[in-house]
């Protein structure tokens, strides 16, 4: 049974973070980091219950070629969140020259919204995850309108170009992915997510109850990173994010100093690769944002 309901739930859920892209209290708690920081985090409390689905905020400064007053923030996203957690984000979003940001699109002039915005296969999850869990969508919560906001992803012509170019498909990834939920489950002893997701549906708070079930399974995703990122990557995660960092390099040649990247927390591994290689930013701090409240 986990094999039919933990590991469907944990792949749609991850598959959903792909798509583009507590009360949303912004953590004091900032750390310094030198090596690979981590992007989403699930906090508990001293009993081990779950408090809030977390995701990072890191600060990269330059230490090379854009040193003196560059600084870029990789902005991890979850697609679907609590509404005030998207509130901060917009307020948050007036502090940079330019936020580049994550949408799959039928022209790089459209907003979410215009076009062939709805291309996203897997569309259809995000609206059930935001139903059943009360969640709040992102393109509905975001403001994408301010001059600020540069539209840093591929057209739908890229994506199936690349896509294309790779010999990948929408199945194909879905099949790999699959396929290494599976050998986790065999690896890997019962954990009783199973029990959980039943527990929950007959829960007194159900909404609040799928949340701690579906968060717990978020933390579950760091191999499927792995599998979009590994070898010569994918067009889901490589290239979409060698698209961004283009868009980067622009708008740092017109001289823009201070630059969010707002991209799912999927992508940032490799970003924050990226940043360290090619441009010559280092991490220096982590501010952790409460995405998801859990408690009941």
């Amino acid at each position: 049974m986990k094999l039919v309901l933990s590991k469907n739930l944990l792949i749609i859920l991850w598959l959903a973070s792909w798509c583009l892209a507590a009360t949303g209290v912004w953590a004091q708690d900032e750390t310094d980091h030198r090596e690979q920081p981590r992007f989403i985090n699930l906090q508990t409390d001293a009993s081990g219950e779950p408090v809030a689905l977390q995701v990072a905020i890191v600060s990269y400064a330059a230490e090379g070629e854009y040193r003196g007053g560059v600084s870029v923030d990789l902005i991890s996203a979850v697609h679907i969140g609590d509404k005030h957690y998207y509130s901060e984000l917009n307020r948050r979003f007036q502090e940079y020259d330019a936020v580049l940001f994550e949408l799959v699109t039928a022209d790089s002039d459209n907003l979410p919204g215009d076009g062939e915005a709805g291309f996203n296969l897997l569309s259809m999850f995000q609206g059930w995850m935001k139903n059943a869990l009360g969640l709040s969508f992102q393109l509905e919560e975001i403001d994408y309108t301010p001059g600020n906001m540069v539209h840093a992803d591929m057209t739908i012509s890229e994506f199936r170009a690349s896509m294309a170019a790779r010999g990948e498909s929408m199945f194909s990834m879905f099949m790999e992915l699959w396929r290494a939920g599976m050998q986790q489950s065999l690896q890997r002893p019962p954990s009783g997510s199973d029990f959980d997701i039943f527990r929950a549906m007959f829960s007194s708070n159900r909404q609040q109850a799928l949340k701690q079930v579906a968060a717990r399974e978020f933390m579950d995703m760091e191999q499927f990173d792995a599998i979009m990122a590994a070898g010569d990557g994918s067009t889901l995660v490589t290239e979409r994010n060698k698209k961004a960092l283009q868009v980067l390099r622009d708008e740092l040649a017109v001289g823009k100093q201070r630059i969010g990247i707002f991209y799912g927390a999927a992508h940032m591994p490799d970003m924050g690769q990226r940043l360290m290689q090619d441009f010559d930013l280092m991490p220096q701090r982590t501010v952790w944002v409460d995405a998801w409240d859990l408690q009941n």
